[in-house]
Protein backbone atom coordinates (compact mmCIF):
# COMPACT_ATOMS: atom_id res chain seq x y z
CA UNK A 1 0.00 0.00 0.00
CA UNK A 2 1.25 3.45 -0.82
CA UNK A 3 2.39 5.32 2.28
CA UNK A 4 2.08 9.00 1.63
CA UNK A 5 0.12 11.79 3.20
CA UNK A 6 -1.52 15.15 2.76
CA UNK A 7 -4.25 17.32 4.20
CA UNK A 8 -7.93 17.45 3.25
CA UNK A 9 -8.50 13.90 2.04
CA UNK A 10 -11.43 11.79 2.94
CA UNK A 11 -11.34 8.22 1.62
CA UNK A 12 -9.49 7.12 -1.46
CA UNK A 13 -9.46 3.56 -2.67
CA UNK A 14 -7.10 1.58 -0.45
CA UNK A 15 -4.33 1.47 -3.04
CA UNK A 16 -3.90 5.24 -2.75
CA UNK A 17 -4.49 5.97 0.91
CA UNK A 18 -1.16 5.38 2.63
CA UNK A 19 -0.17 7.90 5.29
CA UNK A 20 -2.72 10.54 4.24
CA UNK A 21 -4.59 12.71 6.72
CA UNK A 22 -8.37 12.67 6.68
CA UNK A 23 -10.43 15.78 6.10
CA UNK A 24 -12.02 17.91 8.83
CA UNK A 25 -15.52 17.39 7.49
CA UNK A 26 -18.64 17.31 9.63
CA UNK A 27 -18.55 14.16 11.76
CA UNK A 28 -21.74 12.96 10.04
CA UNK A 29 -19.58 12.12 7.05
CA UNK A 30 -16.53 10.83 8.90
CA UNK A 31 -17.83 7.31 8.69
CA UNK A 32 -14.96 5.57 10.41
CA UNK A 33 -15.09 7.38 13.81
CA UNK A 34 -17.07 4.64 15.53
CA UNK A 35 -14.43 2.05 14.66
CA UNK A 36 -11.55 4.22 15.87
CA UNK A 37 -13.17 5.01 19.23
CA UNK A 38 -14.03 1.37 19.91
CA UNK A 39 -10.49 0.18 19.07
CA UNK A 40 -8.98 1.41 22.34
CA UNK A 41 -5.63 2.10 20.66
CA UNK A 42 -6.26 5.03 18.32
CA UNK A 43 -5.37 8.64 19.20
CA UNK A 44 -8.80 10.02 18.33
CA UNK A 45 -8.18 13.59 19.50
CA UNK A 46 -5.55 14.41 16.84
CA UNK A 47 -7.21 15.40 13.58
CA UNK A 48 -6.66 15.13 10.64
CA UNK A 49 -6.11 11.41 11.17
CA UNK A 50 -3.30 9.56 9.42
CA UNK A 51 -5.07 7.20 7.07
CA UNK A 52 -2.50 4.41 7.21
CA UNK A 53 -3.32 4.20 10.92
CA UNK A 54 -7.06 4.24 10.17
CA UNK A 55 -6.46 1.34 7.76
CA UNK A 56 -5.23 -0.83 10.62
CA UNK A 57 -8.65 -0.44 12.27
CA UNK A 58 -11.16 -0.44 9.40
CA UNK A 59 -11.09 -1.11 5.66
CA UNK A 60 -12.50 2.15 4.25
CA UNK A 61 -12.81 0.79 0.73
CA UNK A 62 -15.56 -1.63 1.81
CA UNK A 63 -17.72 0.61 4.03
CA UNK A 64 -20.13 1.94 1.40
CA UNK A 65 -18.97 0.26 -1.77
CA UNK A 66 -21.63 -0.63 -4.33
CA UNK A 67 -20.79 -3.88 -6.10
CA UNK A 68 -20.89 -3.31 -9.83
CA UNK A 69 -19.23 -4.36 -13.07
CA UNK A 70 -20.00 -1.01 -14.67
CA UNK A 71 -17.11 1.45 -14.84
CA UNK A 72 -19.51 4.42 -15.01
CA UNK A 73 -21.40 3.29 -11.90
CA UNK A 74 -18.11 2.70 -10.11
CA UNK A 75 -16.88 6.23 -10.94
CA UNK A 76 -20.20 7.85 -10.02
CA UNK A 77 -20.79 6.05 -6.74
CA UNK A 78 -17.57 4.48 -5.44
CA UNK A 79 -14.26 6.07 -6.38
CA UNK A 80 -12.51 9.23 -7.49
CA UNK A 81 -13.60 10.56 -10.85
CA UNK A 82 -10.05 10.60 -12.21
CA UNK A 83 -7.26 8.36 -11.00
CA UNK A 84 -3.85 7.23 -12.17
CA UNK A 85 -1.69 4.52 -10.63
CA UNK A 86 1.81 3.97 -11.99
CA UNK A 87 4.87 2.26 -10.56
CA UNK A 88 6.18 5.21 -8.52
CA UNK A 89 3.35 7.70 -8.93
CA UNK A 90 -0.37 7.94 -8.25
CA UNK A 91 -2.87 10.77 -8.66
CA UNK A 92 -6.59 11.40 -8.29
CA UNK A 93 -8.91 14.31 -9.05
CA UNK A 94 -12.40 15.00 -7.72
CA UNK A 95 -14.87 17.89 -7.83
CA UNK A 96 -15.15 20.28 -4.90
CA UNK A 97 -18.68 21.69 -4.99
CA UNK A 98 -21.37 23.19 -2.82
CA UNK A 99 -24.59 24.24 -4.49
CA UNK A 100 -27.20 25.37 -1.98
CA UNK A 101 -30.57 27.09 -2.21
CA UNK A 102 -32.34 28.17 0.97
CA UNK A 103 -35.08 30.41 2.23
CA UNK A 104 -35.41 32.09 5.62
CA UNK A 105 -39.02 32.93 6.44
CA UNK A 106 -40.31 35.63 4.05
CA UNK A 107 -36.88 36.83 2.89
CA UNK A 108 -35.50 36.31 -0.60
CA UNK A 109 -33.70 33.10 -1.54
CA UNK A 110 -30.21 32.33 -0.27
CA UNK A 111 -27.96 30.94 -2.99
CA UNK A 112 -24.47 29.45 -2.67
CA UNK A 113 -22.34 28.31 -5.60
CA UNK A 114 -18.95 26.71 -4.97
CA UNK A 115 -16.99 25.17 -7.84
CA UNK A 116 -13.54 23.73 -7.58
CA UNK A 117 -11.39 20.66 -7.49
CA UNK A 118 -9.16 18.61 -5.26
CA UNK A 119 -6.10 16.97 -6.80
CA UNK A 120 -4.07 14.45 -4.87
CA UNK A 121 -0.79 12.85 -5.89
CA UNK A 122 1.98 10.73 -4.42
CA UNK A 123 5.56 10.23 -5.53
CA UNK A 124 7.16 7.03 -4.33
CA UNK A 125 6.11 5.90 -0.86
CA UNK A 126 7.22 8.96 1.13
CA UNK A 127 6.11 12.15 -0.63
CA UNK A 128 2.60 13.38 -1.39
CA UNK A 129 1.01 16.62 -2.55
CA UNK A 130 -2.58 17.87 -2.41
CA UNK A 131 -3.99 20.99 -4.03
CA UNK A 132 -7.52 22.35 -3.65
CA UNK A 133 -9.07 25.37 -5.28
CA UNK A 134 -12.59 26.79 -5.01
CA UNK A 135 -14.35 29.78 -6.51
CA UNK A 136 -17.37 30.89 -4.47
CA UNK A 137 -20.31 33.24 -4.93
CA UNK A 138 -23.11 33.54 -2.42
CA UNK A 139 -26.15 35.69 -1.75
CA UNK A 140 -27.08 35.28 1.91
CA UNK A 141 -30.56 36.46 2.77
CA UNK A 142 -30.52 34.84 6.20
CA UNK A 143 -28.78 35.22 9.57
CA UNK A 144 -25.40 34.42 8.02
CA UNK A 145 -25.33 37.82 6.31
CA UNK A 146 -25.29 39.61 9.67
CA UNK A 147 -22.47 37.37 10.91
CA UNK A 148 -20.36 37.95 7.81
CA UNK A 149 -20.79 41.73 7.82
CA UNK A 150 -20.04 41.81 11.56
CA UNK A 151 -16.87 39.71 11.24
CA UNK A 152 -15.74 41.23 7.94
CA UNK A 153 -14.84 37.73 6.70
CA UNK A 154 -16.55 34.58 5.47
CA UNK A 155 -16.59 32.27 8.53
CA UNK A 156 -14.03 29.54 8.03
CA UNK A 157 -12.88 30.89 4.65
CA UNK A 158 -11.55 34.44 4.98
CA UNK A 159 -11.58 37.65 2.96
CA UNK A 160 -14.24 38.46 0.33
CA UNK A 161 -15.34 41.07 -2.19
CA UNK A 162 -18.77 42.19 -3.33
CA UNK A 163 -20.82 40.14 -5.77
CA UNK A 164 -23.60 41.82 -7.74
CA UNK A 165 -25.74 44.10 -5.55
CA UNK A 166 -25.77 42.16 -2.26
CA UNK A 167 -23.62 39.09 -2.63
CA UNK A 168 -20.20 37.84 -1.62
CA UNK A 169 -17.40 36.56 -3.82
CA UNK A 170 -14.29 34.77 -2.60
CA UNK A 171 -11.77 32.22 -3.73
CA UNK A 172 -9.71 29.81 -1.70
CA UNK A 173 -6.64 27.80 -2.52
CA UNK A 174 -4.96 25.30 -0.20
CA UNK A 175 -1.97 23.06 -0.75
CA UNK A 176 0.09 20.74 1.45
CA UNK A 177 3.30 18.83 0.80
CA UNK A 178 4.00 15.88 3.06
CA UNK A 179 7.01 13.71 3.75
CA UNK A 180 7.06 10.48 5.79
CA UNK A 181 10.62 9.20 6.28
CA UNK A 182 9.46 6.35 8.55
CA UNK A 183 6.45 5.03 10.42
CA UNK A 184 7.49 7.09 13.47
CA UNK A 185 7.62 10.52 11.82
CA UNK A 186 5.76 12.56 9.25
CA UNK A 187 6.14 16.18 8.25
CA UNK A 188 3.57 18.50 6.69
CA UNK A 189 4.14 21.92 5.17
CA UNK A 190 1.31 23.91 3.66
CA UNK A 191 -1.91 25.81 4.29
CA UNK A 192 -4.76 24.11 6.09
CA UNK A 193 -6.55 23.48 9.39
CA UNK A 194 -6.12 21.24 12.43
CA UNK A 195 -8.41 20.06 15.23
CA UNK A 196 -7.31 18.76 18.64
CA UNK A 197 -9.95 17.19 20.84
CA UNK A 198 -12.69 14.56 21.03
CA UNK A 199 -15.61 16.98 21.21
CA UNK A 200 -17.85 18.70 18.73
CA UNK A 201 -16.00 21.83 19.84
CA UNK A 202 -12.38 22.16 20.88
CA UNK A 203 -11.00 24.50 23.51
CA UNK A 204 -7.43 23.86 22.27
CA UNK A 205 -7.44 24.12 18.47
CA UNK A 206 -10.40 23.86 16.11
CA UNK A 207 -11.37 24.29 12.44
CA UNK A 208 -13.43 27.44 13.07
CA UNK A 209 -11.07 30.01 11.57
CA UNK A 210 -9.84 30.19 7.95
CA UNK A 211 -6.91 28.04 6.85
CA UNK A 212 -3.39 29.19 7.76
CA UNK A 213 0.19 28.37 6.72
CA UNK A 214 1.77 25.79 9.02
CA UNK A 215 4.60 23.32 9.49
CA UNK A 216 3.79 20.23 11.50
CA UNK A 217 5.79 17.30 12.87
CA UNK A 218 3.93 14.24 14.13
CA UNK A 219 5.84 11.63 16.12
CA UNK A 220 4.44 8.19 16.98
CA UNK A 221 6.10 5.81 19.42
CA UNK A 222 4.92 3.34 22.04
CA UNK A 223 1.45 4.53 23.20
CA UNK A 224 2.24 8.18 22.49
CA UNK A 225 1.47 10.59 19.67
CA UNK A 226 3.30 13.94 19.87
CA UNK A 227 2.46 16.84 17.56
CA UNK A 228 4.47 20.03 17.01
CA UNK A 229 2.80 22.75 14.98
CA UNK A 230 4.11 26.17 14.00
CA UNK A 231 1.70 28.49 12.21
CA UNK A 232 1.41 32.01 10.86
CA UNK A 233 -1.90 33.73 11.50
CA UNK A 234 -3.55 36.90 10.21
CA UNK A 235 -4.73 39.82 12.33
CA UNK A 236 -7.30 42.26 10.92
CA UNK A 237 -7.92 44.30 14.08
CA UNK A 238 -4.60 46.08 14.52
CA UNK A 239 -3.53 48.97 12.30
CA UNK A 240 -1.56 47.89 9.26
CA UNK A 241 2.09 48.86 9.15
CA UNK A 242 1.48 49.97 5.56
CA UNK A 243 -1.06 49.23 2.84
CA UNK A 244 1.69 47.66 0.78
CA UNK A 245 2.56 45.25 3.60
CA UNK A 246 -0.92 43.68 3.61
CA UNK A 247 -2.64 42.36 6.72
CA UNK A 248 -0.64 42.14 9.93
CA UNK A 249 0.71 38.72 10.86
CA UNK A 250 1.37 36.86 14.08
CA UNK A 251 2.92 33.52 14.91
CA UNK A 252 1.97 30.54 16.98
CA UNK A 253 3.83 27.48 18.27
CA UNK A 254 1.74 24.61 19.62
CA UNK A 255 2.45 21.25 21.26
CA UNK A 256 0.04 18.35 21.78
CA UNK A 257 0.96 15.13 23.58
CA UNK A 258 -1.53 12.25 23.55
CA UNK A 259 -0.87 9.19 25.74
CA UNK A 260 -3.01 6.05 25.65
CA UNK A 261 -2.36 4.95 29.22
CA UNK A 262 -4.71 2.00 28.74
CA UNK A 263 -7.16 0.80 26.10
CA UNK A 264 -9.90 2.60 27.99
CA UNK A 265 -7.97 5.68 29.17
CA UNK A 266 -6.22 8.57 27.42
CA UNK A 267 -4.46 11.62 28.84
CA UNK A 268 -3.33 14.56 26.73
CA UNK A 269 -1.38 17.77 27.34
CA UNK A 270 -1.53 20.97 25.31
CA UNK A 271 0.41 24.21 25.20
CA UNK A 272 0.58 27.13 22.81
CA UNK A 273 2.29 30.49 22.56
CA UNK A 274 1.28 33.43 20.35
CA UNK A 275 3.51 36.35 19.45
CA UNK A 276 3.30 39.30 17.08
CA UNK A 277 5.29 39.55 13.88
CA UNK A 278 6.38 43.11 14.69
CA UNK A 279 6.19 45.01 17.97
CA UNK A 280 7.16 48.44 19.27
CA UNK A 281 10.82 47.44 19.07
CA UNK A 282 10.50 46.67 15.36
CA UNK A 283 10.28 43.57 13.20
CA UNK A 284 10.39 40.32 15.16
CA UNK A 285 9.31 37.59 12.74
CA UNK A 286 9.57 33.94 13.68
CA UNK A 287 11.07 33.65 17.16
CA UNK A 288 13.49 30.72 17.17
CA UNK A 289 13.22 30.58 20.96
CA UNK A 290 10.05 28.57 20.26
CA UNK A 291 11.55 26.35 17.55
CA UNK A 292 12.63 23.60 19.97
CA UNK A 293 10.02 20.82 19.57
CA UNK A 294 10.35 19.46 23.12
CA UNK A 295 10.58 22.64 25.18
CA UNK A 296 8.07 24.08 27.65
CA UNK A 297 6.89 27.48 26.47
CA UNK A 298 6.21 29.19 29.80
CA UNK A 299 9.91 29.31 30.92
CA UNK A 300 10.92 30.49 27.43
CA UNK A 301 8.28 33.19 27.52
CA UNK A 302 9.53 34.29 30.94
CA UNK A 303 13.13 34.44 29.70
CA UNK A 304 11.90 36.67 26.85
CA UNK A 305 10.64 39.17 29.49
CA UNK A 306 7.12 37.66 29.25
CA UNK A 307 5.91 39.50 26.14
CA UNK A 308 3.78 36.69 24.67
CA UNK A 309 0.51 34.86 25.22
CA UNK A 310 0.90 31.32 26.55
CA UNK A 311 -1.95 28.84 27.00
CA UNK A 312 -1.80 25.42 28.64
CA UNK A 313 -4.30 22.60 28.90
CA UNK A 314 -5.03 18.97 29.66
CA UNK A 315 -7.65 16.55 28.46
CA UNK A 316 -8.83 13.01 29.05
CA UNK A 317 -10.95 10.35 27.37
CA UNK A 318 -12.50 7.35 29.10
CA UNK A 319 -13.95 4.50 27.02
CA UNK A 320 -16.49 2.17 28.62
CA UNK A 321 -17.51 -1.06 26.88
CA UNK A 322 -16.14 0.30 23.59
CA UNK A 323 -19.23 2.35 22.64
CA UNK A 324 -19.48 4.73 25.62
CA UNK A 325 -16.98 7.59 25.65
CA UNK A 326 -16.52 10.30 28.25
CA UNK A 327 -14.21 13.19 27.39
CA UNK A 328 -13.17 16.56 28.70
CA UNK A 329 -10.74 19.46 28.34
CA UNK A 330 -9.34 22.04 30.75
CA UNK A 331 -7.58 25.11 29.35
CA UNK A 332 -5.72 27.67 31.44
CA UNK A 333 -4.80 30.97 29.87
CA UNK A 334 -3.75 32.81 33.00
CA UNK A 335 -4.53 32.83 36.72
CA UNK A 336 -3.18 33.92 40.08
CA UNK A 337 -3.50 31.14 42.66
CA UNK A 338 -4.12 33.49 45.59
CA UNK A 339 -7.02 35.12 43.72
CA UNK A 340 -8.30 31.78 42.46
CA UNK A 341 -8.58 30.55 46.03
CA UNK A 342 -10.28 33.55 47.57
CA UNK A 343 -11.72 35.53 44.64
CA UNK A 344 -13.17 33.64 41.67
CA UNK A 345 -14.21 36.95 40.10
CA UNK A 346 -10.70 38.33 39.55
CA UNK A 347 -10.37 39.27 35.85
CA UNK A 348 -7.17 37.30 35.19
CA UNK A 349 -8.57 33.96 36.33
CA UNK A 350 -8.91 32.94 32.70
CA UNK A 351 -9.78 29.33 31.98
CA UNK A 352 -12.15 27.17 29.93
CA UNK A 353 -13.79 23.78 30.56
CA UNK A 354 -15.36 21.06 28.42
CA UNK A 355 -17.22 17.92 29.46
CA UNK A 356 -19.02 15.56 27.11
CA UNK A 357 -19.92 12.04 26.13
CA UNK A 358 -20.54 9.98 23.00
CA UNK A 359 -22.60 6.83 22.68
CA UNK A 360 -22.36 4.66 19.59
CA UNK A 361 -25.16 2.19 18.78
CA UNK A 362 -27.51 3.62 21.40
CA UNK A 363 -29.91 1.01 22.87
CA UNK A 364 -28.07 -1.55 20.72
CA UNK A 365 -29.51 0.04 17.59
CA UNK A 366 -26.83 -0.14 14.93
CA UNK A 367 -25.60 3.25 13.68
CA UNK A 368 -27.73 5.25 16.14
CA UNK A 369 -25.34 7.66 17.87
CA UNK A 370 -25.76 10.38 20.49
CA UNK A 371 -23.36 13.08 21.64
CA UNK A 372 -23.81 15.68 24.36
CA UNK A 373 -21.37 18.36 25.41
CA UNK A 374 -20.96 21.32 27.77
CA UNK A 375 -18.46 24.12 27.13
CA UNK A 376 -17.56 27.15 29.24
CA UNK A 377 -14.95 29.90 29.03
CA UNK A 378 -14.41 32.66 31.60
CA UNK A 379 -14.24 36.30 30.51
CA UNK A 380 -10.97 37.39 28.82
CA UNK A 381 -9.83 33.81 28.12
CA UNK A 382 -7.73 33.63 24.91
CA UNK A 383 -7.37 37.44 24.82
CA UNK A 384 -4.21 39.51 25.39
CA UNK A 385 -3.15 43.11 25.63
CA UNK A 386 -3.12 43.29 21.81
CA UNK A 387 -5.07 41.44 19.13
CA UNK A 388 -1.70 40.54 17.62
CA UNK A 389 -1.22 38.10 20.49
CA UNK A 390 -4.75 36.88 21.11
CA UNK A 391 -5.63 33.29 20.21
CA UNK A 392 -7.38 34.12 16.96
CA UNK A 393 -6.99 34.22 13.20
CA UNK A 394 -8.76 36.33 10.55
CA UNK A 395 -11.25 37.77 13.08
CA UNK A 396 -12.24 34.30 14.30
CA UNK A 397 -11.12 32.32 17.35
CA UNK A 398 -8.68 29.46 16.95
CA UNK A 399 -10.65 27.51 19.55
CA UNK A 400 -14.37 27.91 20.32
CA UNK A 401 -16.41 30.06 17.89
CA UNK A 402 -18.00 32.04 20.76
CA UNK A 403 -14.61 33.29 21.94
CA UNK A 404 -14.96 33.69 25.71
CA UNK A 405 -17.46 34.64 28.45
CA UNK A 406 -19.98 31.93 27.53
CA UNK A 407 -21.77 28.73 28.57
CA UNK A 408 -22.89 26.27 25.91
CA UNK A 409 -24.79 22.99 25.85
CA UNK A 410 -24.97 20.75 22.75
CA UNK A 411 -26.99 17.62 21.96
CA UNK A 412 -26.48 15.74 18.69
CA UNK A 413 -28.26 12.64 17.40
CA UNK A 414 -27.18 10.78 14.27
CA UNK A 415 -28.43 7.70 12.46
CA UNK A 416 -27.64 6.22 9.10
CA UNK A 417 -28.99 3.32 7.10
CA UNK A 418 -26.64 2.36 4.31
CA UNK A 419 -26.06 5.70 2.50
CA UNK A 420 -29.04 7.52 4.00
CA UNK A 421 -28.10 9.85 6.90
CA UNK A 422 -30.20 11.64 9.51
CA UNK A 423 -28.90 14.27 11.92
CA UNK A 424 -30.48 16.36 14.68
CA UNK A 425 -28.55 19.03 16.58
CA UNK A 426 -29.61 21.28 19.45
CA UNK A 427 -27.42 24.10 20.75
CA UNK A 428 -28.12 26.43 23.67
CA UNK A 429 -25.57 29.16 24.39
CA UNK A 430 -25.57 32.04 26.85
CA UNK A 431 -22.92 34.72 26.64
CA UNK A 432 -22.31 38.36 27.46
CA UNK A 433 -21.20 41.05 25.01
CA UNK A 434 -19.75 44.52 25.55
CA UNK A 435 -21.93 47.32 26.85
CA UNK A 436 -20.67 50.76 25.82
CA UNK A 437 -17.12 51.20 27.09
CA UNK A 438 -17.41 48.17 29.40
CA UNK A 439 -15.34 45.19 28.25
CA UNK A 440 -17.29 42.03 29.03
CA UNK A 441 -14.38 39.75 28.04
CA UNK A 442 -16.33 38.12 25.19
CA UNK A 443 -14.43 39.59 22.24
CA UNK A 444 -11.00 37.96 22.35
CA UNK A 445 -9.64 40.50 19.85
CA UNK A 446 -10.25 43.43 22.23
CA UNK A 447 -7.37 44.27 24.54
CA UNK A 448 -7.97 43.09 28.08
CA UNK A 449 -6.53 46.40 29.29
CA UNK A 450 -9.38 48.30 27.63
CA UNK A 451 -12.55 48.93 29.68
CA UNK A 452 -12.30 45.97 32.05
CA UNK A 453 -12.97 45.81 35.76
CA UNK A 454 -10.49 43.94 37.93
CA UNK A 455 -13.02 42.30 40.24
CA UNK A 456 -16.63 41.21 40.05
CA UNK A 457 -16.28 39.37 36.74
CA UNK A 458 -18.53 36.40 35.96
CA UNK A 459 -19.53 34.28 32.97
CA UNK A 460 -22.29 36.01 31.05
CA UNK A 461 -21.51 39.54 32.25
CA UNK A 462 -22.35 42.45 29.96
CA UNK A 463 -25.33 42.49 27.60
CA UNK A 464 -27.08 39.12 28.01
CA UNK A 465 -27.24 37.00 24.84
CA UNK A 466 -29.09 33.72 24.46
CA UNK A 467 -28.81 31.64 21.33
CA UNK A 468 -30.96 28.59 20.68
CA UNK A 469 -30.47 26.70 17.43
CA UNK A 470 -32.03 23.49 16.18
CA UNK A 471 -30.73 21.84 12.99
CA UNK A 472 -32.27 18.79 11.35
CA UNK A 473 -31.24 17.36 8.02
CA UNK A 474 -31.49 14.27 5.85
CA UNK A 475 -28.83 13.46 3.29
CA UNK A 476 -27.90 10.77 0.82
CA UNK A 477 -24.24 9.92 0.29
CA UNK A 478 -23.58 9.72 -3.46
CA UNK A 479 -19.84 9.06 -3.52
CA UNK A 480 -17.73 8.36 -0.39
CA UNK A 481 -14.45 9.14 -2.21
CA UNK A 482 -15.35 12.85 -2.28
CA UNK A 483 -18.16 12.82 0.30
CA UNK A 484 -20.54 14.03 -2.40
CA UNK A 485 -24.06 14.10 -1.02
CA UNK A 486 -27.44 15.67 -1.52
CA UNK A 487 -29.09 17.10 1.60
CA UNK A 488 -32.27 18.83 2.70
CA UNK A 489 -32.57 20.47 6.11
CA UNK A 490 -34.11 23.07 8.36
CA UNK A 491 -32.51 25.40 10.89
CA UNK A 492 -34.66 27.02 13.58
CA UNK A 493 -32.90 29.80 15.41
CA UNK A 494 -33.86 32.09 18.29
CA UNK A 495 -31.44 34.85 19.23
CA UNK A 496 -32.09 37.06 22.27
CA UNK A 497 -29.96 40.16 22.83
CA UNK A 498 -31.00 41.99 25.97
CA UNK A 499 -34.79 42.14 25.64
CA UNK A 500 -34.87 41.86 21.82
CA UNK A 501 -35.83 38.43 20.48
CA UNK A 502 -35.25 37.41 16.85
CA UNK A 503 -36.72 34.13 15.56
CA UNK A 504 -35.82 32.69 12.17
CA UNK A 505 -36.44 29.52 10.18
CA UNK A 506 -34.12 28.53 7.34
CA UNK A 507 -34.99 25.69 4.93
CA UNK A 508 -32.34 24.56 2.46
CA UNK A 509 -31.44 21.93 -0.13
CA UNK A 510 -27.85 21.31 -1.19
CA UNK A 511 -25.62 19.23 -3.42
CA UNK A 512 -22.11 19.27 -1.99
CA UNK A 513 -18.84 17.48 -1.40
CA UNK A 514 -18.44 17.67 2.38
CA UNK A 515 -14.66 17.96 2.44
CA UNK A 516 -14.72 20.49 5.28
CA UNK A 517 -16.98 21.42 8.16
CA UNK A 518 -19.98 23.22 6.65
CA UNK A 519 -21.79 23.74 9.95
CA UNK A 520 -23.51 27.12 10.32
CA UNK A 521 -24.06 27.10 14.10
CA UNK A 522 -22.59 30.52 14.87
Amino acid sequence: MRKSLFCFLYALPVWAVGQLPSTLENASYRHYDRYLYSSGTFHTSVKPYLMDQVDTIVDLDTLFRIKTNSKLVDIAFNRSWVKMNKKDFWATADPYINGEVGKQDSSALTKISTRGFIVRAGIGNKVAVVSTFTENQAVYNDYRRQTITSLGVIPGDGNYKGFKSNGFDWGESRAVVSYSPSRHFNFQLGTGKNFWGDGYRSLFLSDVSPAYPFFKITTDFWHIKYVNLWGQFTDLKSEQISKEAGFNKKWGALHYLSWNAAKWLNFSLFEAVMWENADSAGYRGFDFSYANPVIFYRPVEFSNASPDNVLMGASTKITIMKNYILYGQVLIDEFYLKYLKKDQDWWSNKYALQLGYKIYNLLDIKNLDVQSEYNMARPFTYSHWTSLQCYGNFNQPLAHPLGANFNEAIIIGRYHFDRLFFEFKYILARYGTDSGAFNSGHNIFRSYTDGRRDQGNFVGQGVANKLTQIDANVSFLINPASNMNVAVGITRRENTVGTKVTKTNLVYVALRTSLENLSIDY
